[in-house]
């Protein structure tokens, strides 16, 4: 699914609520059914714990998306982020828990701002300078990009077993 969305908004700036709503609802189910295979194999687990945390994961995922563009707006008084990109954090929120998606966003702003850096210095040396800040730069994609990174190597900021804890 990350595939599918880090492709469709990096060539059309689009993120389907028919493929991130889904998403949203399947990792919040995915977290108690694993949270309820815990129980079944004969450890403590606490179902109604594990909803709250997985509905505090999204909703704080999509709340930092949503600051940003409230923020931008203010600010520039146009639309800087889309709404598809805080459905895309709740989904990364569901699947991968408030930490992993915290690190995936600051992964992908890293990378989102490495291809601007990038791309600035392209049209530098291109010597085409207009219109460079009306650019769209697609974050649903470097999002998704980082969501798999974590998906793959989790908890690769904040590890606490590797920084000594």
């Amino acid at each position: 699914m990350l595939v599918a969305l880090a492709t469709l908004d990096a060539e059309h700036f689009w993120l389907p609520d028919w493929l991130t709503l889904p998403g949203i609802a399947a990792g919040f189910l995915f977290t108690l059914l694993e949270t309820w295979s815990h129980w079944y194999f004969d450890q403590p687990a606490n179902i109604p714990h594990a909803a709250w945390r997985s509905t505090l994961a999204i909703l704080a995922s999509a709340a930092l998306i949503l600051a940003i563009r409230l923020a931008y707006w203010l600010v520039r008084r146009q639309e800087g982020i889309g709404l598809g990109d805080a459905k895309l954090m709740a989904m990364l929120g569901a699947w991968l828990g408030l930490r992993g998606a915290l690190e995936t966003f600051m992964l992908a702003v890293l990378a989102a701002s490495a291809a601007a850096i990038l791309w600035l210095a392209v049209l530098a040396i291109r010597r085409k300078s207009s219109g460079w800040s009306q650019m769209p730069l697609p974050l649903g994609t470097f999002l998704c990009i980082a969501g798999l990174v974590e998906v793959f190597h989790p908890n690769w900021l904040f590890n606490p077993a590797r920084l000594g804890f």
